[in-house]
């Protein structure tokens, strides 16, 4: 479950059974689901486009210079299998680190990539600042009952049990919070559960259970059917040629959303009609530079 908190700054919910329901978003994530590229991939990147990334660059005595793009275990000195960077030179960027024969750095860079290949057309620079995403929106798609949702004294007994029967069913979808207490108060917070059918039935049961303010919906996939999809991507996208980084079920969105290295649109429309538009979404790490951002780079990086 994904859990929503429009007081991020107040204190963690005192409820041991909303930790146990946030556990329901799974993710993958580490070396064990990346998917080395060594080979030609089944579809490139335009060799005429531009490329940016910002990325973490790390060499030492069994290879160059390579990126390495996605999560990173918190070691030191890091190690990675990514992509080689050509044209790179130590000796001209500053932020580095050199710990037992590694050297290496975050850093952006802006060069041209052939799937195998990153090599930079202008000096690297300091990474940049990711954007920051707006929060997701937990609201409850259900219509307020008359009067508001209903508020009461939270028995922490009977929350276990709802989220419990909750969650039981197979076609259960997903569930998330939308917290309307300052402290996390399930008596008072919003919960959605998501089922692939019966809703009523569903309602009935829950109800039964608990009194408290919950919303039930329909989704077109059971939280299992999304789990399966996210187990099979590394080798689904072995085979279209992805380098696979991580990925996350989102029950909320109702999808599977994967992180590879880069977002070839020839893959993602090979998912498409794989599983049905918009259940597989791609993240790339290496994206194209639009035509403003690439002449404001290069008018920079003029002496």
């Amino acid at each position: 479950m994904a859990t929503g908190d429009r007081h991020s700054d107040m204190p963690h919910r005192p409820f041991t059974a909303v930790a146990i329901v946030a556990a329901v978003t799974a993710s993958m994530a580490g070396c064990g689901s990346s998917i080395a590229l060594r080979s030609t991939p089944s579809s490139t990147p335009d060799p005429q486009q531009r490329y940016q990334v910002t990325a973490l660059i790390v060499s030492n005595g069994r290879h160059g210079p390579e990126l390495c793009a996605g999560p990173q275990p918190a070691i030191a000195p890091p190690e990675c299998d990514g992509p080689p960077v050509v044209r790179w030179d130590w000796s001209t960027v500053t932020g580095k680190t050199t710990m037992y024969g590694t050297t290496w750095g975050s850093y952006h860079l802006v060069g041209t990539f052939d799937g195998i290949t990153f090599t930079l057309t202008q000096p690297p620079t300091p990474p940049t600042v990711e954007s920051v995403e707006p929060p997701p929106d937990f609201s409850p798609p259900c219509p307020q009952p008359p009067g508001g949702w209903p508020k009461i004294s939270t028995q922490l007994g009977a929350y276990q049990a709802f989220v419990s029967a909750a969650q039981s069913p197979p076609d259960f979808a997903g569930m998330w919070v939308d917290q309307q207490s300052l402290v996390g108060d399930p008596g008072r917070d919003v919960m959605t559960v998501a089922y692939t059918g019966a809703v009523e039935r569903h309602r009935a049961d829950l109800s039964a259970i608990w009194n408290g303010p919950f919303c039930v919906i329909q989704r077109a996939r059971s939280l299992a059917a999304l789990l399966q999809i996210q187990q099979e991507l590394p080798g689904i996208g072995q085979g279209l040629g992805l380098r696979y980084l991580s990925s996350e079920v989102d029950p909320v969105k109702d999808r599977v959303e994967a992180t590879v290295l880069f977002a070839d649109p020839a893959a993602q429309q090979a998912l498409n009609r794989q599983f049905g538009l918009g259940v597989v979404v791609l993240t790339g790490e290496i994206t194209p530079v639009s035509r403003l951002n690439r002449s404001r780079q290069e008018g920079a990086s003029q002496p």
